[in-house]
């Protein structure tokens, strides 16, 4: 298989937001009168902030709107994100894989100027060909809208990329899009993707997506 597009994750790939997206999420569920936990984090870790104010509303009922919610939630991630910065060996794997002729993609539930802004503040914003978020969807992932808005955007074929991904919600939406050959980031092992620990294995890695090598699941 010759992989000519590579698509990746944001959250927890790209950026090292989820320490933060967990105390984000601790402080909105408390001020609703919730306990926060980390199964239902986990849980939420793939469908778009709209559909986590939607879930959280419904599971602990409050005076405020949705739309109130969402705001908040918006602008409360804006401010913890000015500290974030990328995964060590991120920009490494960028470079490389731009100098072996790949286009490149982020799909993402985030919303887009969250992403967009921490692309330039790093100079990433060149890398990539194009930036699929929740903003261009109805339903994030693990519903595949996601992987296949950005594979017809980018015109190619499922079987011509491959997914780079942090949770299983992200790989199962990759899947249910049709996607076979699959990486998952910062794990040692994974059921549904070749297991990466960092961005440098990535980097050497890089490789086996051109046409004398293959990319195989386990």
């Amino acid at each position: 298989m010759l992989s000519k597009v590579i698509l990746i994750d944001f959250d927890g790939t790209i950026a090292n937001s989820l320490p933060v997206l967990f105390t984000v999420y601790s402080n909105i569920v408390e001020d609703l009168g919730g306990i926060p936990s980390k199964k239902e984090f986990e849980d939420l870790n793939g469908p778009s902030l709209a559909e986590i104010a939607a879930i959280l509303l419904k599971r602990y009922p409050s005076k405020m709107h949705n739309k109130e919610l969402l705001n908040l939630y918006q602008e409360t991630l804006r401010e913890a994100y000015n500290g974030l910065t990328p995964f060590p060996g991120t920009k490494d794997f960028l470079r490389k894989a731009m100098t072996l002729n790949f286009r490149m993609g982020i799909v993402t539930s985030a919303y887009r100027r969250l992403v967009v802004d921490f692309l330039e503040k790093y100079e990433l914003n060149s890398y990539f060909s194009g930036i699929y978020t929740s903003d261009n969807v109805e339903r994030a992932k693990p519903n595949p809208d996601l992987y296949t808005y950005a594979l017809k955007m980018m015109k190619i074929e499922s079987k011509d990329c491959v997914v780079i991904e942090d949770s299983n919600h992200g790989l199962k939406s990759a899947i249910n899009a049709g996607i076979e050959c699959r990486w998952q980031i910062h794990v040692a092992k994974s059921n549904l993707a070749i297991p990466i620990k960092s961005w440098s294995e990535a980097t050497s890695r890089l490789d086996s997506l051109l046409p004398r090598g293959k990319a195989h699941l386990p």
